[in-house]
């Protein structure tokens, strides 16, 4: 690869990363389907769940996932407990979204 090919590849990339830029501010700020934002689509997510019926279930899957962070700082130096907190970690997010 010659010397003066690098400037080219480098612009190139600045306009993929442009376009990725473009894209990502159209998903989080611009229309969508069925709401006018991103903001609109939190606000309709808060809305649409009943939170005092569902308070238990809440408290167990928060509570657990705080449980996880606490181990995760306890362990921050050790990276196979690390991958073992990961694992669990990911096999409780995927039993909860079945509740």
């Amino acid at each position: 690869m010659a010397a003066d090919e690098l400037p080219n590849i480098s612009e190139e990339h600045a306009g993929m990363l442009s376009q990725m830029e473009e894209a990502l501010k159209g998903h989080l700020f611009g229309q969508h389907r069925y709401t006018q934002g991103f903001w609109e689509d939190v606000q309709a997510f808060t809305h649409a769940i009943d939170w005092r019926a569902d308070m238990r279930m809440f408290a167990v899957l928060f509570s657990a996932e705080f449980l996880v962070f606490v181990l995760i700082i306890l362990n921050r130096r050790r990276w196979e407990w690390l991958a073992g907190i990961f694992m669990v970690n990911t096999a409780v997010l995927a039993c909860a979204e079945r509740l």
